[in-house]
């Protein structure tokens, strides 16, 4: 079916409400006060697209699957000789027929039947006194401006044309650049403009170059495309705001004037730009390297990377040429191939390309995985297959799922049960029903509800175990009901062992030669030989760290050492590891820091202690201070946001603004910033000054 342009204009309200009826499968039309106006013998009344209305006693109807146009005198107007028929507003309805058995065209017909816009359009679009129409022609559609009379206006030779809803029309071109038009067909602008808004208070914003700009009715600029963003409000005032400048800022609280943008931050070696909501991207030395033009831009990668523009992705080269086009609907750079995904006609098919943009994938799928390093998974109709780096489908799409592919060999579910083939796909252990994985090329896991099996691809028992086993390197691992692990050769040998000499119920990571064990429901810790150091008496434990660990006893928290001496009396209700000689603790909600003698030198009173590079950021009441790790506090907690960038500063921000301080909370740069960022390679930093808004004098 041919897509229609519907514009749908108020009308005056009618003095009778008429309803459709049906009886025996037929439709007819009542009054509003029930009685029959037209009998109940068509097949559909009112419009193709579903909507009934009675315009002027004159409405459409349906037969033999064919429209028409009848009034409610029972009278009809044309013959059911339309394959649709649409009210699109004033007094002409949008029609379309068959001129020959395999072409469907559209025309006008007003209140009254009479073709007023004869069938050779392939698309009609009634703005007011006008319509825009469309012809294809080739691969191509061409619009052009009639009236609802037919004659023309504007040919049909542009790419588009739009409606801007006070007799003027945007009407673009074919090398994308759009130029104002009246209705009368007469040229205002010249084809220069990207884009253009509908008009407002007399005024439009025009786009070149994502810069904005101000035209009025009459095709006058009244402010050129320089800005940023441009406002019309609805007092008929407009105001305007240039780009956001970046600058870079030394240590020596020197500027230097960098680039306009919304957005700049490192990326590697180079610098991501985002301006107007488009990225690109600078060189180390910030110039422009990609020109920001990309609704998304991702990492390059071997010279390549995956970019997005008008809602298709493609891959680009670092020197910002095109290797593939902006054709598909995601795409995925996989080393030196390109999985990409395309949707047409409602069929979603991947393929594969190689960075050349030639398609190497001899099928179309459902789905290509990643390479997993001896092939791309792939789905066709719903079953699993694996294709090779050249594109050929090794292994055919006929199995419910591949599971595991190592070495030579392919663990696959087949028809509900589990199997192993070779890559050339000859069954090397048959389909059965307990799930498997591979080891290498001799060996498989066959994993039991209770029991799992390390056999042979004869059949053969080499080991097994009720514990988890993972393949990882050239071994196994297997983990003990305690928590520990020990490792099992291939030929089902215990290589190594930590299993403890206690028997506990949960052995937790080694730290300063202690493990903290889980016993009886209580906790402890054991040394490297199994040992029972520190008895399991404790609710809950932390880690040796300096000496001592965090113990909770009767629902608080101290410190014990290897000894198993309390060292710090329980007395909090938190307290973190310890690290150079403090720790951080918290009591009543407030936190502060404790010495390994349990001395107090940052008082309890903060909201939040967070130890970042030997220092302190202190919060109290939604602001950030700093302390060092004596507990001195060395700015005091005033900023809404505080990091530590380097050995002696921090990065600051209160309402809004962003500065510098050194550990003394001297000023390095000053609170003047709308945002900065510490380049530390380049002890440097990139800083934020936004444009503030302005009338525009007209």
């Amino acid at each position: 079916m041919i897509g229609l342009f519907l514009l749908f204009l108020s009308l005056p309200a009618w003095a009778l409400d008429y309803q459709v009826f049906e009886e025996n499968g037929k439709k007819g039309i009542k009054n509003e006060s029930g009685e029959v106006i037209l009998p109940a013998s068509f097949e559909a009344l009112g419009w193709s697209d579903g909507s009934f209305s009675v315009i002027g006693q004159v409405t459409g109807y349906r037969s033999k699957n064919q429209w028409g146009l009848l009034n409610l005198k029972k009278e009809f107007l044309t013959k059911a000789e339309y394959e649709q028929l649409l009210y699109t507003g004033g007094d002409r309805i949008i029609t379309s027929k068959k001129i020959n058995p395999f072409t469907t065209k559209l025309g006008c017909i007003n209140l009254e039947g009479k073709l007023t816009i004869p069938f050779t359009y392939d698309g009609i679009k009634i703005n007011g006194l006008r319509a825009v129409v469309f012809i294809k022609n080739g691969s191509k559609y061409e619009y052009g401006l009639i009236d609802l009379s037919d004659k023309g206006i504007l040919p049909l030779k542009y790419k588009s044309i739009e409606s801007l809803g006070t007799l003027r029309y945007a009407v673009q071109n074919f090398d994308n650049k759009i130029a104002l038009f009246t209705e009368q067909g007469i040229k205002l602008t010249d084809f220069t403009i990207d884009s253009l808004s509908s008009f407002h208070k007399g005024w439009a914003i025009i786009y070149q170059e994502f810069r904005q700009g101000l035209l009025s009715r009459e095709g006058e600029i009244k402010a050129a495309p320089n800005y940023r963003e441009v406002k019309i409000n609805d007092d008929g005032s407009v105001n305007v705001r240039t780009f956001d400048s970046w600058k870079t800022v030394d240590a020596n609280n020197k500027e230097n004037d960098l680039i306009e943008a919304d957005a700049l931050f490192p990326d590697g070696d180079k610098y991501r730009v985002i301006k107007s909501g488009k990225t690109g991207l600078l060189d180390k030395d910030f110039k422009v390297k990609i020109t920001p033009r990309y609704d998304y831009l991702g990492n390059f990668v071997l010279g390549k990377a995956v970019a997005k523009k008008e809602n298709k992705y493609g891959v680009i080269r670092s020197d910002n040429s095109v290797l593939m086009p902006f054709l598909f609907d995601s795409l995925v750079v996989d080393g030196r191939l390109i999985r990409v995904k395309d949707k047409t006609a409602g069929t979603i098919s991947w393929s594969l390309f190689d960075t050349v943009g030639v398609r190497k994938s001899e099928h179309y799928y459902d789905f290509i995985d990643q390479y997993n390093g001896r092939f791309f998974p792939v789905v066709a109709r719903g079953y699993f297959g694996g294709m090779n780096n050249f594109g050929k489908e090794i292994i055919h799409c006929v199995y419910d799922s591949i599971i595991e592919a190592r070495e030579d060999r392919v663990a696959v579910k087949f028809k509900g049960q589990y199997g192993i083939i070779s890559l050339d796909e000859n069954w090397l252990l048959t389909p059965q029903r307990y799930p498997l994985s591979v080891v290498n090329n001799d060996l498989y896991l066959e994993r039991q509800p209770t029991v799992t099996f390390l056999k042979n691809l004869n059949g053969e028992t080499i080991y097994f175990t009720s514990n988890r086993l993972k393949v990882k390197e050239n071994t196994l691992i297997e983990t003990l009901t305690n928590g520990s692990e020990q490792k099992v050769d291939f030929e089902g040998r215990i290589a190594t062992s930590t299993v403890a000499i206690v028997e506990v119920e949960k052995v937790f990571p080694e730290s300063e030669g202690m493990s903290g064990i889980k016993r009886d429901g209580k906790y402890g810790f054991i040394d490297s030989r199994g040992r029972l150091r520190v008895a399991n008496r404790y609710e809950g434990i932390g880690q040796f760290k300096d000496g001592l660990a965090p113990v909770r006893i009767l629902g608080k928290w101290g410190y014990v050492n290897v000894s198993d001496k309390i060292v710090i009396n329980p007395s909090y209700e938190a307290a973190d590891d310890f690290e150079n000689g403090v720790a951080v603790v918290k009591r009543s909600g407030k936190s502060g820091i404790v010495d390994r003698n349990g001395n107090v030198v940052l008082v309890v009173r903060y909201d939040k202690v967070q130890r970042v590079n030997n220092k302190f950021i202190l919060t109290l009441n939604n602001l950030k201070g700093l302390a060092d790790e004596k507990g001195n506090v060395l700015i005091e907690p005033r900023f809404d946001l505080l990091e530590v960038i380097d050995d002696d500063k921090v990065l600051v921000s209160h309402a809004g603004k962003w500065g510098v301080l050194s550990y003394s909370g001297m000023n390095v740069i000053p609170m003047l910033y709308d945002q900065l960022i510490f380049v530390k390679e380049k002890q440097s930093y990139l800083a934020l000054k936004k444009s503030e808004w302005q009338k525009l004098g007209l």
